[in-house]
């Protein structure tokens, strides 16, 4: 249990809060405690469980709903603020594709470099000849969650 005014966590028995004095409400069912998670505590559950799967708040708000007793509707209305805010952060550059897969918005992500292909051709000069030439590699992302694969954009 929490308490209400400060967020401090409370073990059962209490009538008093050990941290600010403020009066410990009484609960009788484990329902009823989730809905006292104090709203900063519950926003970073909230953000814990967005990002793990941001285009998806359908299932974010579910998640959220399980975890705290919060109602759905309310579950729902947090996550697509955080959609919302994600979606024009990424429209600004707020989280640029370098450390973030665009697919899935995970961090999960592996650089590595795509190497260049051998090209060998004949010379026109001399027939005998053969030339070879390695053209530069790429450098490329993948995201280990959901195995998307780019180019980063270079930064400006």
């Amino acid at each position: 249990m929490f308490c209400v005014q400060c967020g401090f966590k409370i073990e059962d028995g209490y009538k008093f809060c050990p941290n600010c004095g403020a009066k410990v409400v009484s609960v009788q069912d484990d329902t009823q405690q989730k809905h006292e998670i104090p709203r900063g505590e519950l926003d970073k559950i909230a953000d814990k469980i967005f990002w793990n799967a941001p285009q998806d708040t359908i299932g974010c708000a579910k998640h959220l709903s399980m975890d705290t007793g919060l109602e759905k509707r309310e579950a729902q209305r947090m996550m697509n603020d955080r959609y919302r805010e994600w979606k024009l952060g990424k429209k600004n550059g707020k989280y640029p594709d370098t450390e973030y897969c665009p697919c899935c918005a995970s961090k999960n992500i592996e650089y590595y470099h795509k190497p260049g292909i051998f090209i060998t051709r004949q010379s026109s000069a001399f027939k005998s000849v053969m030339i070879s030439s390695q053209t530069d590699g790429v450098d490329m992302m993948k995201c280990q969650r959901c195995g998307h694969k780019w180019v980063p954009k270079k930064r400006r």
